[in-house]
């Protein structure tokens, strides 16, 4: 997990192991909250797994981002690189996002290089 509580700016990096010793999540979810993500039933599978209550109020600029364009070609597809593409913000190539999925698909074990790799 990485995220970042704007307001404060603080940058939270926890892997797996992590989590799962984690009761709740490490920042706000409640009704004082938004939580802002891409695809955000990704997210919430994984608090749900983790036993975590979701959070109370969910902005999914995935779904902002289908409204925005729907009906139109979209070069670079619908997914967050695609999204980052049409509006002109860098992002990580497609074949390094594809070769991160891939190693977290072989479930590890990850020596320090890998994991710091995954969560960058």
């Amino acid at each position: 997990m990485v995220a970042t509580e704007v307001k404060s700016g603080r940058t939270i990096r926890l892997f797996g192991h992590e989590l799962t010793q984690m009761t709740a999540p490490p920042f706000n979810t409640g009704e004082d909250a938004l939580f802002v993500a891409y695809f955000a039933s990704a997210e919430i599978g994984c608090f749900l797994a983790l036993g975590w209550e979701p959070p109370a109020r969910v902005l999914d600029l995935f779904t902002e981002f289908r409204a925005t364009t729907n009906g139109m070609a979209v070069s670079h597809g619908n997914g967050l690189l695609g999204a980052l593409a049409f509006h002109g913000l860098s992002t990580m190539g497609t074949d390094e996002k594809t070769a991160m999925r891939d190693l977290v698909l072989t479930g590890g074990p990850w020596g320090a290089a890998e994991s710091e790799a995954i969560l960058d």
